[in-house]
């Protein structure tokens, strides 16, 4: 079984590309163990309320800053923050 990993920016998912030998059984394990990962490597970019808008994951702890002008209970992490303040708006 070869695997290969696609990297992207930061920020977005990893997805793992797998090539089998023809079997069918090897890609549902694969499938389960891809989306606990892409869950464990969230780096919670902001929250909408207590839930992370990337992964889903409910949040214990609140972090980042306000953006209540934008929309009551958005927060953004201050790596998100400078991702967006760098990206070339059209």
């Amino acid at each position: 079984m070869l695997k290969a990993v696609i990297k992207r920016r930061k920020g977005d998912n990893l997805e793992s590309v797998e090539e089998t030998n023809g079997s069918a059984s090897h890609g549902l394990p694969e499938q389960k163990s891809e989306a606990s990962a892409t869950e464990d490597m969230c780096a919670h970019p902001g929250s909408f309320g207590d839930m992370c808008f990337l992964c889903g994951q409910r949040l214990i702890e609140q972090s980042g800053v306000t953006f209540g002008y934008i929309h009551k209970g958005l927060r953004l992490n201050n790596d998100e923050i400078d991702r967006l303040r760098n990206t070339d708006i059209k």
